[in-house]
């Protein structure tokens, strides 16, 4: 979506007062948009009208909406359009078969007005940051073409460009998750101050913090209403948190970074003795990047409150990972993530 342009939103849905609510709320909120009533014409008006989100029906008759989102997310045109489903279903199979189909989220009917705007906005939102990083990358691209004579200036600026893009990213995952606002800042700050301690070198320090503060990235693709649960996680919630970290490298991979950053991504939630997640890395399979963010990842994690629990305190967190040194955790890294915690080099403001 370019800065400045009204966001476009298509309607696909085969109910006329269904239908007619919908456009009056984007109405209202000063929003472009059109509509569909069924899928073959859903799929026209999309490479038409190019829309910035679509809102689609599942019950509808001839292609319902799973095939639709289908055919979209296989057009190279109209794949990175978001998906958002709108609809009665509520089982667990169908949130699944939405979700391997490509949607980034559902909103039930009835639809709940404040609910259903908050919910776009957000995702609009996303969508915008989205746009910024792909545009950056092109100019990142470019840049490099044109500054060739010019190495040290075009490293200078690449590297300031980089941080930006980095932040960005950081602050669009906070924007869908406002309970964990702040964890992915104050990870990459212990993380840093892990790695410093530890004697590691300025560049894999760098890796570190930028890493961090986008670690959690990859969140944007898992829907909103899991990630705010309130309560313990089911086994099958908890599956689909746990492709944030594979999304989140699929994520930075289009994006030309100076640091593996893809690699630490999808690889934070591994453990030394093959436990974690995705792959069951083990030892020095994973890498120390990885390794260092996992331990203040667990640290702030615990220390801080969560909709599914509250906090549990700095001094469980450190219990936890020197229960577990040398089994789940990388033994210099919980070593040094004490040392700074007690000499009181970072404070985890929680």
């Amino acid at each position: 979506m370019d800065k400045g342009r009204q966001p476009r939103v298509l309607i696909v849905n085969d109910s006329g007062a269904e239908l007619r609510l919908m456009e009056a709320l984007l109405q209202n909120e000063g929003y472009l948009f059109e509509a569909a009533e069924n899928g073959p014409e859903a799929i026209e008006k999309t490479g038409k009208f190019l829309p910035d989100l679509i809102l689609l029906d599942i019950l509808m008759p001839g292609m319902d909406g799973f095939e639709v989102c289908r055919k979209l997310k296989e057009s190279p045109g109209t794949r990175y359009i978001p998906v958002v489903f709108v609809t009665v279903l509520e089982d667990k199979e169908t949130r699944i078969m939405g979700l391997e189909c490509g949607a980034v989220d559902f909103i039930t009917k009835p639809i709940d007005r404040i609910e259903f705007m908050m919910r776009i906005r957000n995702l609009l939102k996303i969508k915008e940051f989205e746009d910024f990083l792909k545009r950056h990358a092109e100019i990142l691209r470019q840049e490099v073409d044109k500054q060739t004579g010019k190495l040290k200036e075009t490293v200078e600026k690449l590297q300031k460009t980089t941080e930006d893009v980095i932040r960005m990213m950081a602050k669009m995952s906070e924007i869908r998750d406002p309970y964990t606002s702040g964890h992915q800042r104050r990870v990459a700050e212990l993380a840093q101050a892990i790695a410093e301690e530890m004697g590691l070198d300025k560049d894999t320090v760098k890796n570190i913090l930028m890493t961090g503060l986008i670690h959690d990235v990859g969140k944007i693709a898992v829907p909103i209403e899991l990630l705010t649960k309130p309560g313990k996680l089911s086994d099958m919630v908890f599956s689909i948190i746990k492709t944030h970290s594979r999304e989140g490298a699929d994520l930075v991979k289009g994006v030309d970074l100076p640091w593996p950053v893809a690699d630490i991504l999808i690889q934070h939630h591994e453990r030394l003795n093959g436990s974690g997640y995705p792959e069951g890395l083990k030892g020095g399979e994973i890498r120390i990047e990885a390794r260092i963010l996992a331990v203040a990842d667990v640290v702030e994690a615990m220390s801080s409150h969560r909709p599914y629990r509250p906090a549990l305190g700095i001094e469980k967190a450190l219990e936890e990972i020197r229960t577990n040194r040398s089994i789940l955790y990388d033994p210099d890294a919980v070593n040094a993530c004490e040392k700074v915690i007690r000499e009181g080099k970072v404070k985890l403001d929680v």
